[in-house]
C-alpha cells in the first residue's frame, strides 16, 4: 500500500511539481486514498520514513498495520526530539 502510494505521489509530483503537501493530500483523497498531511509530507520528503515503510511492507504487514506503525514511528520520533530539547534547556538553566 505505502509503496504504491509513494509511486502515485512521485508520479503526481512529476506532473505537478508545484503541489505542496496540502494540494497533494487533496488530490490523493479525491482518488480515494486514505491519507493525511503528515503522512504525505513524510512519505514524500523523509528518506527515514520511506525506509521504515519499505521495511514494514517487506515484513508482510497489512495496510492498516503499516499506517498504524507509521503513526507510532512519527510519535516516537517527535517525542525523542522534544525530550532531547527539554534536557538541553534544563541543563542550560542549571549551568546559568
Amino acid at each position: 500500500m505505502n509503496l504504491d502510494l509513494m509511486r502515485v505521489i512521485d508520479k503526481q509530483f512529476l506532473e505537478t511539481p508545484f503541489y505542496g503537501v496540502r494540494q497533494m493530500t487533496w488530490h490523493l483523497r479525491n482518488e480515494d486514498h486514505l491519507v493525511n498531511e503528515k503522512r504525505i509530507g513524510r512519505l514524500r520528503l523523509d528518506p527515514r520514513t520511506q525506509n521504515y515503510i519499505t521495511k514494514r511492507i517487506a515484513a508482510g504487514n497489512s495496510k492498516l498495520e503499516a499506517i498504524r506503525s507509521l503513526k507510532r514511528y512519527i510519535a516516537r520520533d517527535v517525542f525523542s526530539i522534544i525530550m532531547r530539547r527539554h534536557k538541553e534547556i534544563n541543563q542550560a538553566q542549571i549551568a546559568a
